[in-house]
Parts: structure tokens; C-alpha cells; sequence
């Protein structure tokens, strides 16, 4: 890639080839041959289900996920997901994906990361996880290691519309709750998907290009210059 200089230099890229996708879900579904012949041609074996049993929306969602991975050659240890969203989904990742797979939630504390746009890590600036992968996600379009964003347009807008504000000192991202209340209830799923993928990158060695001091306008000013949303950062009293 190019820098601001016209310099030359390597760098890892996120490359977005095409938007994010909806997984369809059927309702009181059933394992039959059809099931198991896209279950065989994904990987997953099938002897320890039975033909006639109800598929579980975690199960569809699993086997489905499989088949992404397996139609992009992406290995189970570089799939990443929410295990929050649904209650018994680590158990159908495991047996469709394999126990390599990467199950985390946005709740939990930060795990730490050097933030480039702040210059802190992210353990002594970040409240919690979610905090801390909006921030990393954000980073990536800093330090221009992005590519395809024409794809994903949505998701980050979502970002840019995300509020925050300081706690004691650290930075808390805006829950999905009152985002929806401050955008006619429409949930920031896109902007979910780029801060897990920022944040599976990272866990699997993504290493963030350097920016140097005082020569970058901060990512939150180039945001707000987009008019995409209100004011970033809103300080608690």
C-alpha cells in the first residue's frame, strides 16, 4: 500500500469482496437426506443425528455457517461468533464447526489491544469488550488496512452512529438498546458483524499498521465530517 507520501510499504488488509450475509432460518425443519447430502458435502458427519428429529435454529445456523467456511476455504479456527446470541449455540458450533472454532462475547472485559486512533490499550481506556472492538474496528479504517467498503456500507455507518461516552475515566460504547431507541428501532446488527470480524482478526494475528504521531486526524473527526450521525463522545458528569 501507499501511505500519505507516496512511500511504499507492506501492510495486512481486511478485504471485503461482497456484503455480509442473512442466514435463513425454517421453521419446525426436519433432518432428512436432503439435510444430510449438504451436511456430508460440508464436512459434518452425520451418524449421531437421526433422520425425523426437528433441526434447531442453532443447528441451521451452524450447519450453515459451515458450508460459508467451507465454500471460502476458511479454516474452523479463523470462524469467530457471538456465543450470547442464542443460549445453546456453542453446542451446535462445536459439533458442526468443530471445537476450534472461536466463540466469545461482547460483554466481557477487554481482552487488550493497543489502540492506534488513542494511543492507549484498550484494557485501560475501554470499559468492556464491545467497547474495546468498536474502537479496534474504527482503528482498521485509521490506519487504512481496509479494503471493499463499498460493500459494507451499512455496517459502518452503524459504527459512525454509535454514541459513547466516559465512565470514571474509560470510554463505554452505546448498548443495542438505546442505539434502536435513538434510530427508529433499527438494530446495529452490520456494525456488530464488523466489530466481530476486527476482533476475530486480531485474536488471529492481525497486526495493525502504525500511525505516526500528530501527522493523522483522529478516525472520530473523519467520521463526524461525514454527517453520518450525532457527536461520538459524550462525557458523563
Amino acid at each position: 500500500m501507499t501511505d500519505a507520501e507516496g512511500t511504499q510499504q507492506d501492510a495486512e488488509l481486511i478485504v471485503f469482496k461482497e456484503g455480509f450475509h442473512t442466514l435463513p432460518l425454517v421453521k419446525d425443519a426436519k433432518y432428512n437426506d436432503w439435510w444430510f447430502q449438504r451436511m456430508k458435502a460440508a464436512g459434518i458427519e452425520t451418524r449421531d443425528f437421526t433422520i425425523g428429529s426437528e433441526i434447531s435454529y442453532e443447528d441451521q445456523i451452524a450447519i450453515q455457517c459451515k458450508e460459508l467456511c467451507k465454500r471460502n476455504n476458511i479454516p474452523s479456527a479463523n470462524f469467530g461468533y457471538d456465543f450470547s446470541m442464542r443460549p445453546d449455540i456453542v453446542s451446535s458450533m462445536n459439533r458442526m464447526m468443530g471445537f476450534a472454532s472461536n466463540a466469545f462475547d461482547y460483554n466481557h472485559a477487554p481482552e487488550g489491544v493497543f489502540l492506534q486512533n488513542i494511543k492507549k490499550n484498550s484494557e485501560d481506556c475501554c470499559k468492556n469488550r464491545c467497547t474495546e472492538l468498536a474502537f479496534l474496528a474504527a482503528d482498521y479504517f485509521l490506519t487504512k488496512q481496509v479494503r471493499g467498503g463499498a460493500y459494507i456500507e451499512a455496517a459502518i455507518t452503524q459504527l459512525s452512529r454509535t454514541l459513547y461516552m466516559t465512565v470514571n475515566r474509560k470510554y463505554v460504547a452505546e448498548a443495542k438498546k438505546e442505539y434502536k431507541a435513538r434510530w427508529q428501532q433499527v438494530s446495529p446488527d452490520m456494525r456488530d458483524v464488523l466489530m466481530g470480524i476486527a476482533g476475530m482478526a486480531h485474536r488471529r494475528g492481525f497486526r495493525q499498521a502504525n500511525v505516526s504521531n500528530g501527522k493523522t486526524e483522529d478516525v472520530w473527526s473523519k467520521i463526524n465530517a461525514r454527517n453520518l450521525g450525532k457527536s461520538k463522545v459524550v462525557k458523563r458528569l
